[in-house]
């Protein structure tokens, strides 16, 4: 699995290489992380003026749009050849998700600065391919977004 080295980095490490994880889908069709890094988040309430004698809202001739921050739901797989090799790759990987602000780096998209919100209960598979792995959704927050 050599072709997932350098798809993430978690601040500055490499998530494959590191941690044995990756971004996952639940299928070969599944685009949840994608369609979660790449949402624009809602835009912050504007400044209007409401005339009860006046049809619609009065707003400033030039109108400046701020996003919110927002959570971002991202699945990840851990990997490991033996039970104990997964159970230490996936204690890594909370501790480095968990260390306060976190930058990730996925190619080929940005820098998402954001830190640990919650995480869903993780799902324990044995001898995937000959392997163990554990999948789980960690949201995460990153609190000024870019686009």
């Amino acid at each position: 699995m050599d072709y997932l080295t350098g798809l993430l980095s978690i601040n500055g490490q490499d998530a494959w290489t590191t941690y044995k994880a990756f971004l996952a889908e639940t299928g070969m069709d599944g685009h949840n992380n994608m369609d979660e890094l790449l949402a624009v988040p809602q835009s912050k309430e504007q400044t209007v003026v409401d005339f009860p004698e006046r049809d619609g809202e009065e707003l400033p001739d030039d109108i400046e749009v701020r996003l919110q921050a927002v959570n971002r739901v991202l699945r990840f797989a851990v990997f490991g050849d033996t039970e104990s090799e997964r159970m230490t790759n996936y204690r890594n990987l909370m501790k480095a998700l968990t260390a306060g602000m976190v930058s990730m780096v996925v190619k080929d998209l940005r820098t998402y600065n954001m830190y640990y919100r919650q995480m869903d209960p993780p799902e324990w598979y044995n001898c995937y391919s000959g392997r163990y792995v554990v999948i789980f959704d960690v949201t995460m927050r990153e609190p000024k977004p870019v686009i």
